[in-house]
């Protein structure tokens, strides 16, 4: 498991590493969620990403710029972490 502070740091550690599954926040420093996520699925089209966010309208945003089919879920904080969990082992 390895953790970002920002999106930049994100940005370094997949270009280092591929990643099966990425939690990844819609609001960081240096680089948004969905930057960040497009960058993402660049490098590796494979990759589980599961957004999270404090702003309730999120998932519409994501449908709005077409990138539903990027992402597994979307959750909004606080976020139910049996949920996540229950969602990550139907991908396996």
């Amino acid at each position: 498991m390895d953790i970002a502070t920002d999106g930049l740091e994100g940005q370094t550690r997949i270009q280092e590493d591929a990643y099966d599954i990425i939690l990844l926040d819609f609001k960081m420093p240096g680089l948004t969620g969905v930057e960040l996520l497009k960058r993402i699925k660049t490098k590796n089209r494979s990759s589980r990403v599961f957004l999270i966010s404090g702003r309730p309208f999120l998932e519409k945003l994501i449908q709005t710029q077409e990138l539903s089919h990027l992402v597994e879920a979307v959750f909004s904080k606080p976020f139910d972490v049996e949920l996540l969990l229950a969602k990550i082992k139907k991908l396996s």
